[in-house]
């Protein structure tokens, strides 16, 4: 669900793909590790291997749901980004 709200909002405002999503990524890991998790009772406790793993599983999955994003919306619509889109279109500078 979450990247879904990330691919919809990418469209929108372009800098949410900052470092290929992996800000937003971190963001919402943190949102449920921190937020979510103890609201539900479940604890949130985290050890140094535990950190690491989260911030490269993070990366992975942001940057695959990034490289997805742009690879499907270059097949369907021939740009990568709306940014791309706009400036190809006479509608940005």
């Amino acid at each position: 669900m979450m990247a879904v709200v990330y691919c919809v909002v990418a469209e929108i405002l372009p800098k949410f793909r900052l470092l290929k999503g992996f800000v937003y990524g971190y963001a919402v890991a943190l949102g449920a590790h921190y937020v979510v998790f103890p609201i539900i009772g479940i604890p949130a406790d985290f050890n140094i291997q535990g950190f690491i793993s989260e911030i490269i599983g993070t990366g992975l999955w942001m940057w695959t749901i990034e490289t997805f994003r742009s690879y499907c919306r270059a097949k369907w619509v021939g740009y990568s980004t709306a940014v791309e889109e706009q400036v190809a279109l006479g509608l940005s500078k």
